[in-house]
């Protein structure tokens, strides 16, 4: 079995909400019609409901339409999200005003609803420079107390003949987010910023986790 078949098979045991701002970019809708076909997760996207089914009619996917649609522009929904980040940000002089033209922003209120516990994770970066997707996640999930340095890596699956890495895979960290770290920095970042060493745990529901685009070369 390899890593992504035991990868699918965990999180078809225990199925996360996973959120995707970027409802209109078509490799993220065909990802999604493949995890919901499967029972991966269940879907949340952000965007216009018309839209975000004409683009996946248009792509020949039918698994979207059973994907829960949301709507940045539904004040009605978006409203105690709002409430929520101008708390969050007060200290930095946020009004309710600045919160309700912040939550339109697709990034944040995914986020938003991870703080509030109304999402597991959000996958986003295809479109968004990576910069943008942190920004909102530092702004609105924070890192965990101790932690200062966020790092980020991917995988990419090779063909069958390719010499190179292990079990067809490559993994590469830091491309984006750190590429050159100091080597205290990398020690500050695998135990923590009084260098005690630090067990990772699953996180809950109010803060739940960032996850950054996988990319995959056939």
């Amino acid at each position: 079995m390899t890593l992504f078949e035991r990868l699918t098979k965990k999180a078809q045991e225990h199925p996360q909400r996973l959120i995707l701002p970027e409802s209109l970019e078509p490799r993220t809708l065909q990802a999604a019609n493949k995890v919901i076909e499967a029972g991966i997760a269940d879907i949340t996207f952000i965007g216009e409901k018309e839209a975000v089914l004409a683009k996946a009619f248009e792509l020949g996917l039918p698994y979207i339409e059973k994907a829960r649609i949301v709507s940045a522009s539904d004040t009605s929904f978006t409203e105690p999200y709002a409430v929520l980040l101008q708390e969050l940000r007060k200290k930095k002089g946020m009004s309710i005003e600045e919160a309700r033209e912040t939550v339109l922003n697709p990034l944040y209120l995914g986020c938003l609803m991870i703080k509030r516990g109304d999402g597991d994770a959000m996958v986003a970066g295809a479109l968004s420079p990576t910069s943008h997707v942190l920004r909102a996640a530092f702004q609105v999930l924070k890192t965990k107390p101790g932690i200062s340095v966020v790092s980020g890596a991917f995988i990419m699956l090779l063909p069958q003949a390719c010499p190179f890495g292990e079990d067809q895979m490559l993994i590469f960290a830091d491309c984006a987010v750190v590429p050159d770290p100091t080597a205290a920095r990398t020690d500050r970042d695998r135990h923590g910023k009084d260098n005690k060493r630090y067990r990772r745990t699953r996180p809950d529901n109010r803060h739940g986790q960032l996850l950054d685009k996988r990319k995959r070369h056939t």
